[in-house]
């Protein structure tokens, strides 16, 4: 967005990449996973590799896959993953949310990032 200081995808995958060892980014450049409408962008993947590349080491393969279809194929894994046992051990029931709140939750089981949700 025109006159916003923010990051774009490149930096912030960069971002994330510097968390972790050679051998960990190793695996996980070959796992770059793109979805939802913004992955439709024309160009999206050249540059995301453009902006990768100079900051990897050269025999470190890179791998950018893009969703077959990017508009429904995160809601069909979730909904997938829904039908699972291991689903129930990863989620919340509405009851509990509503007893103890989004932020007490967030809190508990540190929001999406590892998998907290609400049944």
């Amino acid at each position: 967005m025109a006159g916003v200081d923010s990051a774009g995808l490149g930096e912030v995958v960069q971002n994330v990449l510097s968390r972790f060892s050679n051998s960990e980014k190793s695996r996980l450049v070959k796992n770059i996973f793109l979805t939802g409408a913004p992955s439709q962008l024309p160009g999206l993947v050249p540059r995301l590799l453009a902006t990768l590349r100079p900051n990897l080491p050269t025999e470190m393969p890179i791998q950018v896959i893009q969703a077959k279809d990017p508009l429904v194929d995160a809601w069909k894994g979730m909904a997938n993953f829904a039908l699972t046992d291991e689903f129930a051990k990863v989620g919340i029931t509405r009851q509990e949310y509503e007893e103890h709140g989004g932020e007490r939750v967030r809190k508990w089981w540190g929001g999406n990032w590892n998998g907290g949700f609400i049944l």
